[in-house]
């Protein structure tokens, strides 16, 4: 409190099984399934909401559009009972390196995260593959700022794999 400086940090894990539906170029997945987040704050804030375990519930849905077959949309959505964590992503990308590696996407990202207290955005490029048998994936790099005035560079990496 008090205008201390406190760093943290937070760990999640969620298991989310889901439903696909696919019609031509579009696809929507939805899912919902429990989750455990864990934050370590340095030094300790009692005052505040996420610090410590937290099991909730989350449910998400993601959606996935090919205008051509050189263009991509993305966007997901989520929403945990923990402290109303949510957020929200939106991506647009261009088809690149086809015959090198089988072609992936590249474009610019938006990212929303927020929960009691707290906001946190997001703005960067992405790099995305649909193209696998059973798994999906996609790394991002750019700029974040929060509601506290703080800014830094982030990276992201994000694994789904399918059954």
């Amino acid at each position: 409190g008090g205008g201390a400086r406190v760093v943290g940090a937070e760990w999640l894990t969620q298991v989310l099984p889901g439903w696909r539906i696919k019609r031509g170029d579009f696809e929507f997945k939805a899912f919902m399934g429990p989750e455990i987040q864990s934050h370590y704050l340095w030094p300790d804030d009692p005052a505040n909401r996420l610090r410590g375990f937290s099991y909730g519930l989350r449910v998400a849905a993601e959606a996935w559009y090919q205008p051509t077959t050189e263009t991509m949309i993305a966007a997901d959505i989520s929403l945990s009972s923990i402290a109303t964590s949510n957020s929200g992503r939106a991506a647009y990308g261009w088809r690149v390196l086809e015959e090198m590696i089988g072609g992936i996407y590249i474009g610019p990202e938006i990212q929303y995260y927020a929960s009691s207290g707290y906001q946190h955005g997001r703005l960067g490029m992405h790099v995305t593959s649909l193209k696998t048998e059973d798994t999906e994936w996609s790394a991002a790099a750019g700029w974040a700022r929060d509601s506290t005035g703080r800014s830094s560079p982030y990276v992201r990496l994000s694994i789904l794999k399918r059954r």
